[in-house]
């Protein structure tokens, strides 16, 4: 038994060890390429001078002693170029976003190249060495460069805040040294000294002095991985002369243009109220006259119509119009054509001989699709869109003029931006372009509203698309104001120009939208069809009884508009009482009993939604477009000022490394 159960313990410990072997030798693997990562290379001195200059220039030169203790290529730095700073303005924590230049940038004694990073935190890489040569041992880098601060954009002071070594060094730093000098006499009572991780405002552990206009010191021991060393001091209003500023006119030129397009927009608007106002006609008739467009036409410029069905309401017109002949046998409605199609609109005829294909003198059954009439539907429609031209346009032409005016202006302000920020050539380009099609927005709807041809219709060309256009208008804005604010260093979250920017945007897209939507000719033909439409929804019985014995013939000049707009059952209704004889143009050996009137009437109607049903709906849904019814980011490193300085909250600083 104790033989057994030593086999069966032993049997297990293999098992675990044999499973254990290998996570034992991925552990060893880490630890030992973290140890000799770790002891690669190390920072033995580390000695920096700096002298500030009146216009906010520091010139830095960076004694670095190193060791490496395995081949490396040599050592690289990387110094910020950009700063988001928070600042306290007026009792009020304002956001800056700042650009530094780096210039002349020189390495002694050693092959460098420079390469500029567009990352998270927008850097200079400076790599010090020779990629086509490895080295160990004991080296020195001495790097000079030239740092040139901004104007900090604020009135109330200035400051040195300058970050001596960055926090972004991954080995620590031993003999660490300083010295800066200012130029200009300056009141340095208020020097200030930190040391730290990122954020830090421990001031212990440096031992420096002040002695007139500069500074000097060391740091006890050595500072860590990812500690930095910051200076902050300070100063009276006006001590740095000739900063360079941002073109900080271009964003209030920004919103100029927004403003100046929302203007001339809701100028656009009132002005077409004013003049497009009170087109209903005084005929005198109690009865509306039956309109002189064709029922297609009509529904056409009424909007919302289906394409389908507003042609097919030509049968009708056209049966009215004494073109053709209706015969009614087993149950079948039969049309024949009777007259030319000279005095037709090219519309009609082209739809009149499509109907006729086979023959003028046979009789066409209604309700049977032949597979070559969609191709008659779409070039009617077609010839029924090209006739709203000219005067008979249904978009305003002004509101398309202004889209393409404020399209010029949009582009000429972008160029302005573009060539004033040339030394931020990537943000100010990108911006620039973002700029400028923003007012494409502003194009596409002009283009949606004032144009009488469109290639799509229906949901998209009502909804979806001017949606799209507001979207894109919206995000272009943002996305140009935050490239912008960003390029030329202005306060990006708290200023009024960004508000004024979209609220201009917004207005001017509704106003341009609504002014351009409809034109005179449109809102008189809406006029004209809204009161005809009315008056067959609505017309009591006893006014068409009167009617009816009057006109007989005035029920079917108006039942093709009533089939347009989907109310002929309820037109056909309102006649069902009425004695009334069959039209000359209907055969079928029926008299003039009023039953037979209604059931001519009912029958054609029926037929004509057979016909429709059996029609492809085509590309959309026909509806005609004048529908009455109807960011960059940045997350780089900043500080607070104005309330003290902090470690890795300056200007300058960066890390290092090997390569």
């Amino acid at each position: 038994m104790m033989n057994a159960a030593f086999h069966i313990s032993h049997a297990g410990i293999r098992r675990m060890a044999g499973a254990c072997l290998p996570l034992f030798l991925v552990f060893l693997a880490v630890c030992g390429g973290m140890r000799a990562a770790g002891a690669s290379w190390e920072v033995r001195g580390y000695d920096v001078e700096m002298r500030v200059s009146r216009n906010a220039g520091v010139s830095v030169t960076e004694r670095i002693s190193v060791f490496f203790s395995e081949y490396s290529h040599g050592l690289y730095r990387t110094i910020p170029t950009a700063l988001r700073m928070k600042r306290i303005v007026n009792g009020r924590e304002k956001e800056y976003l700042y650009h530094l230049r780096v210039e002349d940038v020189r390495v002694q004694g050693s092959g460098f190249s420079c390469q500029r990073q567009q990352d998270e935190g927008r850097s200079l890489l400076i790599r010090a060495g020779n990629p086509d040569r490895l080295q160990k041992g004991d080296a020195e880098y001495v790097l000079s460069y030239t740092v040139q601060m901004p104007d900090d954009l604020v009135e109330e002071y200035d400051e040195f805040h300058y970050n001596i070594i960055g926090t972004d060094w991954e080995v620590p730093l031993n003999g660490v040294r300083f010295s800066i000098a200012f130029d200009k006499p300056a009141d340095l009572s208020g020097f200030r000294m930190y040391r730290g991780t990122y954020g830090s405002r421990d001031e212990r552990g440096i031992d420096y002095e002040i002695s007139g206009n500069a500074v000097r010191g060391t740091v006890d021991g050595r500072l860590g991985a990812h500690e930095g060393l910051t200076a902050y001091v300070r100063l009276p209003e006006g001590y740095f002369e000739g900063a360079p500023k941002p073109p900080s006119f271009l964003i209030s030129v920004f919103a100029a243009v927004c403003a100046g397009l929302a203007a001339g927009a809701v100028f656009l608007m009132f002005q077409t109220f004013r003049t497009g106002r009170n087109h209903k006609r005084e005929t005198g008739n109690p009865f509306p006259v039956p309109p002189e467009l064709d029922s297609a036409s009509l529904a056409f410029a009424w909007g919302g119509v289906p394409r389908n069905r507003l042609l097919l309401s030509l049968v009708l017109w056209l049966v009215s119009k004494g073109c053709m002949k209706v015969k009614e046998e087993d149950g079948t409605v039969s049309v024949r054509l009777m007259k030319g199609a000279h005095h037709l609109p090219p519309h009609a005829r082209t739809f009149l001989h499509g109907l006729f294909a086979s023959g003028k003198g046979n009789w066409v059954p209604l309700g049977l699709f032949r597979p070559g009439f969609s191709r008659v539907l779409e070039k009617s429609f077609q010839q029924l869109e090209d006739g709203f031209q000219g005067e008979r346009r249904l978009g305003n032409g002004l509101g398309g003029r202004m889209a393409l005016m404020a399209f010029a202006i949009s582009l000429a302000a972008s160029a302005a931006i573009s060539l004033a920020g040339w030394h931020h050539s990537f943000m100010v380009h990108f911006g620039a372009v973002m700029g400028g099609t923003i007012v494409l927005g502003f194009l596409g709807t002009g283009m949606i509203y004032t144009s009488g041809r469109h290639s799509g219709r229906g949901l998209w060309i009502r909804v979806v698309l001017p949606v799209l256009c507001m979207a894109g208008l919206l995000f272009g804005v943002v996305t140009a104001f935050r490239l912008l604010a960003d390029a030329v260093m202005v306060n990006l979250y708290y200023d009024a120009w960004l508000w004024i920017c979209l609220g201009s945007v917004c207005t001017a897209f509704l106003a341009l939208a609504l002014a351009c939507k409809e034109s005179a000719y449109k809102r008189k033909t809406a006029a004209e069809a809204s009161e005809l439409l009315a008056f067959m929804k609505n017309a009591e019985p006893d006014r068409l009884r009167r009617l009816a014995e009057t006109n007989p013939g005035y029920f079917w000049s108006l039942l093709p508009y009533a089939y347009a707009w989907g109310v002929d059952d309820k037109w056909i209704q309102k006649f069902k009482t009425l004695e009334m004889p069959v039209p000359e143009w209907h055969q079928g050996g029926m008299n003039a009993e009023n039953p037979v009137f209604y059931a001519v009437a009912w029958s054609l109607s029926c037929h004509l939604n057979m016909f429709l049903l059996s029609l492809p709906s085509g590309p959309g849904n026909g509806m005609s477009p004048w529908d009455a019814g109807s960011s960059s980011s940045f997350s780089g490193r900043g500080g607070v000022s104005g309330g003290g300085g902090f470690s890795g909250g300056g200007f300058g600083g960066g890390g290092g490394g090997s390569w």
